[in-house]
């Protein structure tokens, strides 16, 4: 296109050609030359012949041959011809002369002429509407070193662009050493002085693009466009926009050999297969700062562009593209939303387009850091932790690079606006381009947390508040990376936890703290974040248990966050896993003595280099915490989920940390919803009021889960007597304490586990009478079956050997009634002829569990049976019980050891006659009960029943014969 336009350029000018050719045979004024015969044949005869449509070649052809001539012919011209002024030719003359002798061709030819004669006057420093004799020879070294090396340049393009094995870079060079000989003629043209009797000469911009548009009708182009290039030689040049003076040509044709060189550049870069795209954008990053370097020091606010010119210079150079209107929008956008910041305007000011060019130079080095950083991102997660540290560090060298580019680019503050509407940049191009994709929701949620860092509003961006960005660039940067590149398997557990603590420790230290009770976050942008991260859409349901903990543990309103609430949570995370990474690491260094499989009492202290983020305060903070996790508890669960329940104790790095997890948490809960613990300083509990609080807290994730019974006073109820009861570290206080809580939470998702594999598997046995999404299984068919699941299909009988064992030595009727009385005291509904279903299989199971640990706790000589001595130990722990669900007086506590007793041997709550007999007759054998798991299941489900009317003689039994149970009937 630009060739074709520079042909017919070349086709006007040979019109010129024309006049100077004629003008050269003689005539010139109005009046006949005098002895024009004579001249003719003295002058002329050997005058060289010269072809005017040779000139039409001036870009492709090499034409010296007839520029040489050209020029003899002027010089003849000049001397043989009479004219107003010897030493120059006027436009007037020529024009007149034209006019008479070329009548038809006159308009044409004059208006070429007008054009020759104002590039003369401003590039050759002549009179204005004349050239002087001087200049003949200059103006035909100009026309040959031009032709010559325009020749050269478009054979170079020409190559450039059909070869397929081309070199760019080489052809470049070549390319820019024929601009530099087209700069090195025009500066040897430039004269360095004005003479001083005359005000150098000047050119009506304006007038001149008008005339090129009629001289050449085919390279039209709107005002509005016409207005874009007067404004961009004012950007380059300075000056008013309508006129160049001499002055500014001489200046500017200093840089011509760049301009030409870098337009080259932005055209033709594309056709180079650059190493990668990254040096692709250095290279363009490179373009821009030389176009920078052109810009002409104009005045911070003085407009030099109007919008609307922009936009049909767009329309014009695009029209052809379907993307037209898209890239229109675009322009508006940038224009309306990050420009001028929501405040309309029509002009660009010097100031805005130092800022339009900084904002290209942010997306190249956005672009350069990207592909930077993209295969790092791509193979890491398959690295060792190692190895993605010594990657990380290239990755972290990237984005200081990064920094250090945008420090660059954006040194000068002021052309930035007062904010920038960066919301609505941002949804604009994730609806109209093909970049983004995300949920419009979800984008809202990413610029709040944009707030995290830099403070302010979600839909602007402020100076202050992208100097923050910046400043924690890197910082953030960390972050990402350590989070796309997670990936489980290829971490040790020691490499995870350390990774989640420094990194909850950097957002700690990248906070902006500038506005510490302003609102920041809100619970739906946190669950929108969630949802995104974790692929799940129902998450809402966790919205209103969150709230409340918010509310009542950090303050304020519960579905809202200040920087102050976010600091909280936060720091409250970090000591979590500070105690989470001390744990496993303190695990290792004392794994031989904690893989004996009997308490452990004490352990010398070990130093270990990790220690060294913590003062010695916390070291001894953090080891108090270990020692009693492994000097208290003996259940833990193991890298298969499952925990032993037997004589032997089988520690777990795991199983101690999930042990701490659950004692941080339930002092979080307990502090917000439970008392403080009258004989435990420092430490809260719940007693049944507060454990009903609780799960109607926690009722929407219970739901969630399918935990929830529609039975909370039972529910409430199971759940504080199984935790206070029956388990290794019960206490009998009717509370919930934190070790209670711990050993607890590991047996419901040990029971979890066993749960969901049964309810699978039970259609290998007993047809589903529910759905498949909902399997549920008649009470007959799951009693029969259940210890065979249990213990031999899924081979668990290694982790409950002491159950196992109990189980293959009682009579089926003993076991039969040993589950039925479980039953009757874990599922929410006691009726056989309700079915099971997950929830109630769950039940079961922890509660058969709870019984394992009651008797492993008191069964000191590994007799799987609590003999006498045994169970008067147990009965420290179920005493209080017992006073409450027998509503005993204080004169009446004299008998709830009979009462506890009767329960073990009858299996069933004495009535007051029953009672009074046992009690006061010697005889009765009561130094002689033991009990068998049968026993202890009874005590359970009479404890939760108790509350139920009983008949006067005592309370119904649950251990009904096998024939009495009406799903066998």
């Amino acid at each position: 296109m630009i060739k074709n336009i520079m042909k017919k350029q070349a086709l006007a000018i040979v019109h010129l050609i024309a006049v100077f050719v004629l003008a050269g045979c003689g005539y010139f004024t109005d009046e006949p030359v005098e002895n024009t015969d004579t001249y003719r044949a003295e002058r002329l005869q050997n005058t060289c012949k010269l072809e005017a449509s040779a000139f039409a070649h001036l870009f492709d052809q090499i034409v010296e041959q007839q520029i040489n001539c050209l020029e003899e012919n002027l010089e003849n011209f000049t001397k043989y011809v009479r004219r107003q002024n010897k030493d120059s030719i006027s436009d007037t003359e020529l024009k007149s002369f034209v006019k008479r002798f070329f009548p038809k061709e006159a308009e044409k030819i004059n208006k070429s002429l007008g054009l020759l004669f104002d590039l003369n006057s401003i590039i050759l420093n002549d009179e204005t509407n004349s050239i002087s004799n001087r200049n003949i020879k200059r103006l035909g070294q100009l026309l040959r070193v031009f032709n010559r090396e325009a020749v050269t340049i478009f054979d170079l393009i020409k190559k450039l662009k059909e070869e397929k094995e081309r070199d760019f870079w080489s052809i470049r060079a070549q390319v820019n050493l024929s601009f530099g000989k087209l700069q090195d003629i025009i500066l040897s043209m430039v004269d360095s002085e004005v003479t001083s009797n005359r005000v150098p000469p000047v050119l009506n911009l304006e007038a001149f693009v008008k005339k090129i548009r009629e001289v050449l009708p085919d390279a039209s182009f709107s005002d509005l466009t016409l207005d874009l290039i007067l404004n961009a030689k004012r950007l380059v040049v300075g000056g008013e926009k309508e006129i160049l003076t001499y002055n500014e040509v001489k200046n500017f044709t200093f840089k011509i050999q760049r301009v030409l060189s870098v337009a080259f550049d932005v055209m033709y870069s594309r056709l180079e297969d650059f190493p990668g795209k990254d040096k692709q954008y250095e290279f363009y990053s490179q373009k821009l700062n030389e176009i920078e370097n052109f810009f002409y020091p104009h005045a911070a606010e003085e407009k030099i562009f109007t919008h609307d010119s922009v936009i049909a210079t767009i329309r014009h150079h695009m029209a052809d593209s379907e993307n037209l209107e898209l890239y229109v929008k675009l322009a508006d956008k940038t224009k309306l939303l990050m420009i001028d910041g929501g405040e309309s305007s029509d002009t660009y000011t010097f100031n805005q387009i130092k800022l339009v060019t900084t904002l290209m130079h942010l997306g190249l080095d956005g672009l350069i850091y990207y592909e930077q950083i993209s295969p790092l991102l791509k193979i890491a997660p398959d690295l060792t932790p190692i190895e993605k540290k010594e990657l990380k560090i290239q990755y972290l060298k990237y984005g200081q690079e990064f920094k250090e580019r945008i420090d660059i680019v954006t040194r000068n503050r002021s052309i930035f606006p007062g904010k920038m509407e960066i919301l609505a940049y941002a949804k604009f191009i994730n609806s109209d381009f093909d970049i983004f994709n995300q949920d419009v929701t979800f984008l809202e949620t990413i610029f709040n947390v944009k707030k995290l860092f830099a403070g302010g509003q979600k839909e602007y961006l402020t100076w202050p508040e992208f100097q923050r960005l910046v400043e924690r660039s890197v910082k953030i940067s960390e972050f990402f990376f350590d989070f796309m590149t997670y990936k489980k398997d290829k971490y040790t557990n020691a490499d995870s936890y350390q990774l989640f603590l420094d990194g909850i420790i950097g957002v700690l230290e990248t906070l902006y703290t500038g506005e510490l009770y302003r609102p920041i976050l809100t619970m739906d942008d946190l669950i929108i974040v969630a949802k995104h991260l974790l692929k799940k859409d129902d998450l809402e349901a966790f919205a209103p248990t969150l709230a409340i903990i918010k509310a009542r543990w950090v303050g304020g309103y519960g579905r809202v966050f200040t920087m102050w609430d976010i600091q909280t949570v936060l720091s409250e995370a970090k000591s979590l896993f500070e105690e989470i990474y001390f744990n496993y690491i303190t695990y290792q260094v004392y794994e031989k003595e904690l893989s004996t499989e009997g308490p452990v009492r004490d352990l010398e202290y070990r130093h270990l280099p990790e220690y060294s983020r913590w003062s010695a305060d916390r070291i001894k903070e953090l080891r108090t915490n270990f020692m009693e996790i492994i000097t208290k508890f003996r259940f833990f669960r193991d890298d298969k989920q499952m925990i032993l329940y037997s004589e032997k104790i089988k520690r777990s790095p795991k199983g101690i940390v999930e042990t701490g997890l659950f004692r941080w948490a339930f002092k979080l809960v307990a502090k917000i919803f439970g008392h403080a613990a009258p004989d435990k300083t420092g430490q809260y509990e719940l007693n049944i009021e507060e454990v009903d609080a609780t799960l109607q807290a926690f009722k929407p994730v219970l739901e969630y889960f399918k935990l929830w019974s529609n039975s909370i006073d039972t529910f409430g109820r199971n759940t504080l007597l199984l935790s206070d009861l029956f388990q290794s570290k019960s206490d009998g206080n009717l509370n919930i304490g934190m070790d209670e809580f711990a050993e607890y939470a590991g047996l419901i998702l040990v029971a979890i586990k066993i749960g969901d594999e049964m309810l699978v598997n039970y259609e290998n046995y007993c047809p589903n009478i529910g759905t498949p999404e909902v399997p549920q299984y008649g009470v007959l068919c799951y009693r029969d079956n259940f210890f065979k699941l249990l213990l031999d299909d899924f081979g668990y009988k290694k982790y409950f050997p002491k159950l196992n064992s109990y189980i293959k030595n009682a009579s089926r009727d003993e076991w039969y009634t040993f589950l039925s009385s479980v039953e009757g005291f874990a599922r929410d509904v006691e009726d056989p002829m309700v079915p099971m279903d997950k929830r109630n299989l769950l039940l079961v199971v922890g509660a058969m569990m709870n019984i394992e640990s009651t008797y492993i706790r008191y069964d000191s000589n590994l007799s799987n049976l609590l003999d006498n001595n045994e169970l008067l130990e147990s009965f420290k722990v179920y005493e209080n019980a017992i006073k409450l669900v027998a509503k005993l007086k204080p004169e009446e506590f004299k008998y709830t050891k009979s009462i506890y007793f009767y329960m073990v041997k009858e299996m069933k709550i004495p009535g007051k006659l029953q009672l009074a007999t046992f009690h006061y007759r010697p005889w009765n054998g009561m130094s002689k009960i033991t009990a068998k798991r049968l026993n202890i299941g009874a005590i359970l489900y009479y404890l939760v029943n108790a509350g139920k009317e009983e008949e006067e003689n005592g309370s119904s039994s649950p251990h009904k014969s096998v024939s009495s149970d009406p799903s066998r009937r």
